[in-house]
């Protein structure tokens, strides 16, 4: 009997549920939860109808953002948004990395730019020291408006760059070369204020790429020291969350936090066999 009805959120280009997401779904069937894909600027949708609406699959939110931002501020008025209003709010921005170092985690090497500047970016990297960087927005989704460069490259780059900082918050980051060897690890969790560790997926880039969007990805054993270095992050974040994603790679020796994805990441519920079974538990506890 079903007794729960909520909203798994989607976007326009995939509207029905992911691979991961329909694992979450199928195991909260048995807990009496009936999930729904909805897209989430789809009109005239009822959010007052679902008792909650889970953020998942929304992956053009960073394309709009003012609209997205209206729209979490209403379903919050209207039913219970997971995760919370203030913990989607608080990571939106990639500056919440550097809110997590001076907190002691441990991240990569990073220059913070703010919308408006005007900076040479070959006279960045020679300040710096850096062979190699990433270049991003802190708003961004899938890799967008990210790409490497050097200093033999800054030139050939300076004009994007100084095009998308005209208009947006920038950042230049150290890179980090074993993310094309070895990968980067996602360590999932699951029930905030009663955290439980689930599992960890590898992805690998694409051969010739250094996005893990194009790669592939598996479930790994559990490394000791890694997990310790994730509880560590996770013991960070503020509110009652109920996914939570440590994304990190090897930097010199240490685990270094990439991305802390609380909003809609990808869960890899498929890549242990209680993965599901914990999500489900979590997101029934909210209800």
């Amino acid at each position: 009997m079903t007794h729960f009805q909520v909203a798994f959120t989607t976007f326009h280009d995939e509207p029905q549920l992911n691979k991961a997401d329909e694992l979450g779904a199928e195991a909260l069937a048995a807990f009496g939860v009936q999930v729904s894909a909805v897209v989430w600027d789809e009109a005239d949708v009822d959010w007052s109808a679902y008792d909650a609406v889970v953020l998942r699959a929304c992956w053009d939110y960073h394309r709009k953002r003012p609209q997205f931002m209206a729209w979490l501020e209403q379903v919050d008025q209207d039913t219970q948004l997971i995760n919370p209003l203030e913990t989607v709010l608080g990571n939106m921005h990639k500056t919440y990395l550097r809110e997590m170092e001076q907190q002691g985690a441990q991240i990569l090497p990073t220059v913070w730019l703010e919308a408006g500047q005007e900076l040479d970016l070959a006279a960045l990297l020679e300040e710096q020291a850096w062979d190699q960087v990433v270049i991003k927005p802190t708003v961004s989704l899938s890799a967008e408006n990210t790409w490497r460069s050097s200093p033999s490259q800054a030139a050939e780059h300076q004009a994007r760059f100084a095009d998308l900082l005209a208009t947006r918050d920038m950042m230049v980051q150290q890179f980090a070369p074993h993310i094309m060897d070895e990968g980067e690890y996602s360590l999932l969790f699951f029930n905030g204020e009663k955290a439980v560790y689930s599992h960890t997926s590898l992805k690998r880039p694409a051969s010739g790429d250094f996005t893990i969007q194009s790669g592939t990805w598996s479930g790994v054993p559990t490394d000791a020291d890694m997990l310790a270095t994730a509880w560590e992050i996770i013991n960070l974040i503020e509110g009652d969350w109920v996914y939570a994603r440590v994304d990190g790679v090897r930097h010199q020796g240490q685990f270094a936090l990439m991305e802390l994805e609380l909003i809609e990441p990808y869960l890899y519920l498929e890549d242990h066999p209680d993965a599901a079974q914990q999500f489900a538990r979590a997101l029934r506890s909210r209800l």
